[in-house]
């Protein structure tokens, strides 16, 4: 999960202006070096490059939005920021190639088409960790996040009684604290109550995330579906509450499982443990999937997030070799490697070689999201 996300990545967004890219700084810099094409790894796609059109897609709009007549440095040699948009465009067109290419051969000798390909057209960077033998090493420091599913209603109910908020425009309603929220009902009738759902602590797990999905369902059966964006918080200090009830001995360990039992089998101390964390997070509807910080829809299995302060501006090409786990309901993990979007950050993502890897929505996301805490290795690619 990307833990204490919430408190860096925003403060990122708003301090650099997402929103009006005339205040975006022009120059960036990066924590790389370049690699020898014959220190590439062997590129392939766990996937067989599905959803990478729709990434790609979405990181090509954002940067046709962009001022982009700054510079950007990899390595030692400095380029302009339209090299990130060609990146994209080149990349997508690779993808096509090799998607014919599987039509009529084997996947391996795509793979091998592939890997001439990016050697011919691409350059290749690898986090600066001094003299690390990048083709050996397990070098990156990978963790995962999803999109969660809560199940709402309009309006309060019995079954339904937790208010997922958006953000207040008034200073003194904004700033409330978690307690004073969802304890005291200092929001309560002031128009700000989006939906309602059952659970406070699977709704605490959307905030850890940063977004996330409702379902409302219908008397008559039907479903409608919302995105929910993260819009704010009240700036107050993110603390988890696993460590509360770690430090004080209602839980053996840390995972979501064990707070979840404790949580329903003691609501008498909800008080207390939520109000452990005083930070709040708001909402806001989106037609698309939760945004990452740089106001692109995530994309399932091809987004990441890393340190925005080593990696500022978001849209760079990657390819990450790790382990992730099998199917739900089987134990371990399988080595995968695939294409992906640096399009996120967070405040707990902190390092060169560090990325939280987006999975997406549903059961197999949520496992990956709770259980990926892994090394692997991480690249970045620029189009020649």
């Amino acid at each position: 999960m990307r833990w204490g996300w919430i408190l860096s990545a925003l403060l990122f967004v708003v301090s650099n202006s997402a929103f009006g890219d005339a205040e975006l700084k022009r120059d960036y810099s990066t924590p790389t070096r370049a690699l020898e094409p014959s220190q590439y790894p062997n590129f392939s796609d766990d996937l067989n490059f599905e959803e990478m059109d729709l990434a790609l897609d979405r990181q090509i709009k954002r940067f046709q939005q962009r001022d982009l007549s700054g510079t950007i440095q990899f390595g030692s040699e400095q380029y302009p920021q339209q090299k990130l948009l060609d990146t994209m465009l080149s990349f997508k067109a690779d993808v096509q190639l090799m998607r014919q290419c599987l039509t009529t051969k084997t996947k391996t000798q795509c793979n091998e088409w592939l890997d001439r390909r990016i050697k011919e057209n691409y350059d290749v960077f690898v986090p600066d960790m001094g003299d690390i033998d990048y083709q050996d090493t397990a070098f990156a420091h990978f963790t995962a996040y999803y999109t969660p599913t809560l199940k709402a209603s309009y309006s309060k109910t019995k079954a339904k009684p937790h208010a997922i908020y958006s953000m207040p425009k008034e200073g003194y309603l904004r700033s409330k604290t978690r307690e004073e929220i969802d304890f005291l009902g200092a929001l309560r009738g002031y128009g700000y109550e989006m939906f309602y759902t059952k659970d406070m602590f699977e709704l605490y797990l959307m905030q850890i995330e940063g977004g996330g999905k409702v379902v409302v369902e219908y008397d008559d059966g039907s479903t409608k579906s919302y995105y929910l964006s993260y819009a704010g918080t009240n700036r107050k200090a993110w603390r988890f509450i696993s460590k509360y009830m770690y430090e004080r001995g209602m839980i053996k360990d840390r995972s979501v499982a064990s707070q979840r039992k404790y949580l329903k089998e003691n609501p008498r101390d909800w008080r207390r443990i939520y109000s452990y964390c005083p930070s709040y997070v708001y909402f806001k509807v989106t037609e698309d999937p939760p945004l990452g910080s740089d106001m692109v829809s995530l994309t399932d299995n091809r987004s990441i997030a890393t340190d925005y302060r080593r990696y500022s501006l978001k849209g760079t090409l990657s390819f990450i070799r790790g382990k992730r786990p099998n199917p739900v309901g089987e134990s371990g993990y399988r080595v995968f490697s695939r294409f992906m979007i640096d399009q996120d950050t967070g405040g707990a993502i902190k390092g060169n070689a560090r990325a939280d890897l987006y999975f997406g929505e549903g059961a197999y996301a949520e496992k990956a999201a709770n259980s990926v805490n892994n090394r692997g290795q991480m690249f970045f690619l620029l189009k020649k």
